[in-house]
């Protein structure tokens, strides 16, 4: 029974560490605000996508087998927020008071995943190609959400912890370049997702 969760793990952990639209909004906002001011935006990713993990293991992934229209539309609506937030890291400079820049919310983070074209893949094929609920749908379900928070949050934090220790060796006009750099490279995934999904 479960047998399935070691393998299950690396699998999430793969897909969670690498490099995506998430770890680099992370690094970008651990530069920029610092661990603390981060660590909101992490929990409302890790919490969604625990969230869409249970649906997706519960059924919710047979919708795009069947429909395959609201994938692209997903995909589309999400090509589109990605481009909003890499505009919102690109403005990201060094914090003042006076400054008006603001961290990615819980809320902002945890809404992107609802249309982050890499978060779905990896959550359909963690509900798909990782258990046939022999056991029980809603046990097992919810375990694989569990494992999705946990592995999640742990990477983003890694991410964000990751941009902390570069700002200890940027200027601030090197900020305002990594942050570019980082706007610039969502906007890169957003034209490759676009690409992938229509041509």
């Amino acid at each position: 029974m479960f047998n399935y969760l070691i393998p299950l793990a690396l699998f999430i952990s793969t897909m969670a560490i690498t490099p995506g639209p998430n770890n680099l909004m992370m690094a970008s906002s651990g530069a920029t605000f610092g661990f603390r001011k981060t660590l909101s935006a992490a929990v409302g990713a890790s919490v969604a996508f625990a969230v869409l993990q249970f649906a997706f293991c519960m059924g919710l992934s047979t919708l795009f087998s069947k429909y395959p229209l609201i994938r692209t539309v997903i995909t589309l609506f999400g090509v589109g927020y990605m481009l909003y937030l890499a505009w919102r890291v690109s403005g990201a400079g060094p914090v003042k008071k006076k400054d008006v820049a603001q961290p990615l919310s819980f809320l902002e983070m945890a809404s992107f995943q609802l249309v982050n074209v890499k978060a779905w893949i990896s959550l359909i094929t963690a509900a798909t190609a990782f258990s046939d609920y022999a056991f029980s749908r809603v046990l097992e379900s919810v375990l694989m959400a569990s494992l999705q928070f946990t592995i999640v949050l742990a990477s983003l934090l890694v991410w964000a912890s990751i941009g902390v220790t570069i700002r200890q060796f940027l200027t601030d006009w090197r900020l305002k370049v990594f942050n570019f750099t980082m706007a610039a490279s969502l906007a890169l995934i957003a034209v490759w997702v676009v690409v992938e999904e229509l041509l």
